[in-house]
């Protein structure tokens, strides 16, 4: 299930343009990477190819490249599809929590791509805009066409996800006696939610899909 799980999210995470934002990167190291920008390390505009290496982009990508990524992503719908029919539920719902995670993730990456590259990157073209654009929108319309097909797993997912919660708070809430011996359940305390702000998710990013931390940045920054 885990070599099939990876090669769904292949196709999401792969054949994908995106930059290293400098700035998101001396705010975790704490230390000045203008270096980095001379080597094309941070602020350049590169390929993830479909084996994985990176292509730094020295002139505007064609839109119509990305149309196979399209193809690539609705073989998952139809993979997805044919795997409920053979998998347990609790697989099926753990396959699905992952891929939603995936796919949203890089729905955001991409969008701050399209939004931003032409103030933060040094490889921008305007001819490239409209590739930056049709990749979110092709990631944005995958989701699109999960939702029509698995929006009820997705909902069903949730709502294990809250009763787990709930279960596992009242096994831990503890009983207390009263005065005349009758036992009570204590009342869990309302949790409040914790908001990511957006710098905080930029950070998360940076760590977790460009697997880069504070410890490697300021590693390289002193070799220099």
């Amino acid at each position: 299930m885990q070599n099939v799980l990876e090669g769904l999210l292949q196709k999401i995470n792969r054949k994908v343009i995106f930059y290293l934002p400098r700035g998101i990167m001396e705010e975790v190291s704490g230390q000045d990477l203008s270096a980095f920008d001379k080597v094309g390390m941070t602020s350049h505009l590169i390929l993830v190819k479909e084996n994985g290496e990176v292509d730094l982009i020295t002139r505007a990508v064609e839109g119509f490249k990305l149309l196979h990524k399209e193809k690539a992503l609705k073989t998952n719908v139809f993979e997805l599809m044919r795997i409920q029919d053979t998998v347990q539920q609790k697989a099926m719902s753990y396959l699905l929590e992952s891929y939603f995670a995936e796919l949203d993730t890089y729905i955001r990456i991409t969008e701050m791509v399209k939004d931003k590259a032409k103030e933060e990157t040094l490889n921008y073209t305007p001819a490239i805009q409209s590739t930056l654009d049709l990749q979110h929108h092709v990631l944005e319309a995958h989701r699109n066409e999960l939702y029509h097909h698995f929006g009820n797993w997705q909902q069903r997912v949730e709502l294990q996800r809250v009763f787990s919660e709930r279960n596992l708070k009242l096994k831990v809430n503890t009983l207390k006696k009263d005065q005349n011996g009758i036992s009570k359940v204590e009342k869990p305390k309302p949790k409040k939610k914790v908001l990511l702000t957006n710098e905080e998710a930029d950070l998360h990013l940076l760590q977790m899909v460009f697997n880069i931390n504070q410890m490697d940045l300021k590693g390289k920054s002193n070799e220099k």
